[in-house]
């Protein structure tokens, strides 16, 4: 129901209000002089007083049911509002997050490079010159904002790719005879364990985030639910007789 029509309710609830107000007013004024009434006024008073006893509960009940209306359309928008908020924040992060995820590009074509997967003159000839280099960073920068969009849509499978990653780093520098006496591979090693680490943590946030957005629905679904409900339950206050 919109804020009009509640507004309307409220109205008509308030005019029947002054009505009964009205009635139990005269019917005190009754009870106190009633040598001043005749016998069609009696009887037209006690009809009045039935009707008041069996029209209070119904009032009380449409006006319980407009605020429990308000209510509802105020959890909706504070929902709403919690979305929006979210939004906003994501947006203000996307510049930052694609700045790392050029380096984690780079580091993974380091990676292949070092693995011997692509020949080493495919990457000499694709990284040579200017207008490749410049072509380079915005592959690099595409692919950043692709991983950080799959990052967003599906945190676990993000999760196995940075996964992935940190194996391919750690196999290519998993040479124990060199690996104390050589500073690149330890950093390597170093970064791979990192990359598991937030590997693990993306696959246990995303899960979170999962359940989380999974509540999130039922719970609108629910108040939604009950809005309708509430709202095709409210029905007109009987005229006055």
């Amino acid at each position: 129901m919109s804020q009009i029509d509640i507004g309307k309710s409220k109205e008509v609830l308030a005019r029947y209000r002054e009505t009964l107000d009205s009635v139990r007013n005269a019917e005190m004024l009754a009870q106190l002089n009633p040598g001043e009434f005749h016998g069609d006024e009696l009887a037209s008073l006690k009809r009045a007083r039935q009707a008041l006893n069996d029209t209070t509960l119904v009032v009380a009940e449409q006006e319980a049911h407009v605020a429990s209306v308000e209510q509802l359309r105020r959890e909706l928008d504070d929902l709403e509002d919690g979305e929006r908020s979210s939004t906003r924040k994501y947006k203000r992060l996307v510049f930052y997050w694609n700045i790392l995820l050029t380096m984690l590009a780079l580091s993974l074509v380091s990676s292949i490079r070092k693995s011997g997967i692509v020949p080493w003159f495919i990457i000499y000839v694709a990284s040579g010159g200017l207008v490749a280099r410049c072509v380079g960073v915005s592959v690099a920068l595409a692919s950043g904002v692709g991983l950080y969009w799959l990052r967003k849509r599906s945190r676990r499978l993000y999760a196995a790719l940075e996964l992935g990653f940190a194996l391919m780093a750690a196999w290519t520098s998993l040479g124990y005879s060199t690996l104390l006496n050589e500073t690149t591979k330890q950093v390597s090693i170093i970064g791979a364990i990192y990359l598991i680490v937030r590997a693990l943590d993306n696959f246990a946030q995303g899960q979170k985030a999962v359940e989380e957005l999974h509540k999130r629905r039922v719970n609108l679904a629910a108040l939604r639910s009950r809005k309708a409900s509430t709202v095709g339950s409210l029905v007109r206050p009987p005229t006055e007789s």
